[in-house]
């Protein structure tokens, strides 16, 4: 053990640091199973590498480069070393550097016991050294490694080979994590390959790309690439600190945006797993939520989605028509002036109002729902309103906030308002939770076709509702 003597007045004390530490820094240290994947590319990353080739064997995991090679081994070895911290840029490619204390190293424990490096500086110098775990555990002062010198061309480069695995990992899982991890970075000037296979980073959902440099002061800045995707679900924007993966973030005020941030000011943990919630980093909040801000819903993006979730809630809706048939009132008998009084039909009720929304040069967003009624029963398709007798069409358009929330034509359309402040809320939400919140405006639409009794419409709408909800739930359940 080490020890080190602290004077207190005439007493000495001893502060004792144990082997077990090196435990603690390179398997408990890192909480991600891909710790060491992304510590040892971002080296090579730092050694101004152009490419990187992960090879997997069933023994063995390699990392091999072309950078400039270790030119100290005796500095390599010092775990604490502060040297890298001090020189902010690589050598050739003036690369800002991820490393810092030249822990990372030790990460790669995690995956076995024994890891060989063997590097070459390219001036006729290279070595091998041989780290072993158990060695290391069994003093922290001083642990000897086996060290061989040997004389090589002209090339550069290091190699690391871990053996005696402990982890279990695919080319498939670790060629997903790197084409995350390194998106920025994955180009011309860097190559990552796993098994012979270029990596590329993978694709973004289609969708409204809103990129932008944030300039936050004090020579801050924030590089932002942003998605809003045509297929709205819950997704999660990352994160990248200089210029590696830190963490993945679900961005509270649009939840649905994907994409990926870029940073080189904030201070992150020795882990890289979070940063430190410093003033910095309420900089960095700051400057994120304003960019968010102003990202302007997108109206056709918005028609989609929702298109989307009422073609789903749409299918429900004949089988909910067939089972509670057409409006009645509470005692069960038909309801004086309703549709069920009237053999022919054909009326929709004593009030002969319409409304008329396709008249207002309004154009609908997206491609239209057709709801046919086809399946339903004669008997009750035969008392239909003639408009709607073979069913109905559902349109998202974008109307004056304060019209109503859901409207129908003179024909046989629904209208879904999407500048209805309700409506527009709905996009916050999570794909199922959006489709939840929306059967109340198809039930209302269906409601408006068949009776304009305000009393009978609001009874109708609930029992619609009602059933139209039982069933989504049985779906999602099944």
């Amino acid at each position: 053990m080490q020890r080190t003597s602290l004077r207190s007045g005439e007493n000495l004390l001893e502060v004792r640091f144990h082997p077990e530490l090196i435990g603690e820094l390179s398997t408990r240290l890192y909480s991600d199973r891909f710790a060491p994947v992304r510590e040892l590319i971002a080296n090579s990353w730092d050694e101004d590498a152009r490419h990187v080739r992960v090879q997997l064997r069933e023994d063995s995991i390699t990392f091999q480069d072309d950078g400039n090679g270790i030119v100290d081994p005796q500095q390599f070895l010092t775990k604490g070393d502060p040297s890298k911290k001090e020189r902010l840029f690589s050598k050739i490619y003036r690369r800002r550097l991820v490393g810092q204390k030249g822990l990372g190293v030790l990460s790669v424990f995690m995956m076995g016991d024994k890891c060989e490096v063997t590097t070459k500086t390219g001036k006729n110098r290279g070595f091998k050294i041989l780290l072993d775990k158990s060695r290391m555990l069994t003093d922290l002062t001083a642990v000897s490694m086996p060290l061989t010198r040997f004389d090589i061309g002209s090339s550069s480069g290091t190699l690391f080979k871990i053996m005696g695995l402990s982890s279990l990992y695919s080319s498939e899982e670790i060629s997903n994590y790197i084409g995350v991890a390194f998106r920025p970075q994955l180009g011309v000037r860097f190559k990552i390959s796993v098994n012979g296979k270029s990596i590329k980073p993978p694709p973004l959902p289609k969708g409204k790309v809103y990129s932008k440099i944030v300039r936050l002061g004090k020579g801050r800045t924030l590089r932002a690439n942003l998605i809003d995707p045509e297929r709205s679900e819950e997704r999660v924007a990352v994160l990248h600190y200089n210029p590696i993966l830190v963490k993945s973030i679900r961005l509270q005020e649009r939840p649905h945006l994907t994409g990926y941030l870029e940073t080189d000011f904030l201070r992150v943990r020795t882990d890289r797993s979070e940063f430190l919630r410093d003033e910095e980093y309420k900089r960095f909040e700051r400057g994120l939520h304003s960019f968010i801000k102003d990202i302007p819903p997108s109206t056709e993006m918005a028609g989609k989605r929702l298109l989307r979730n009422l073609r789903r809630i749409s299918r429900l809706l004949v089988g909910v028509i067939n089972e509670i048939g057409l409006p009645i009132t509470g005692s069960g008998k038909a309801a004086s002036g309703s549709l069920l009084s009237l053999p022919s039909g054909r009326k929709i009720s004593n009030q002969e109002e319409r409304v008329s929304i396709l008249k207002r040069k309004s154009r609908p967003i997206g491609r239209r729902i057709r709801v046919r009624f086809y399946s339903l029963s004669p008997q009750l398709a035969s008392r239909l309103p003639r408009n709607i007798a073979k069913g109905v069409n559902i349109e998202c358009h974008e109307l004056s906030p304060s019209e109503p929330p859901v409207q129908r034509t003179s024909g046989n359309t629904m209208i879904i308002n999407l500048s209805f402040p309700h409506i527009g809320s709905l996009l916050r939400l999570p794909e199922e939770g959006r489709e939840f919140a929306l059967i109340p405006y198809v039930a209302r639409g269906y409601a408006e076709f068949i009776t304009r009794d305000p009393s009978e419409l609001m009874q109708v709408a609930d029992h619609v509702t009602a059933e139209l909800t039982n069933r989504y739930l049985q779906s999602k359940q099944s």
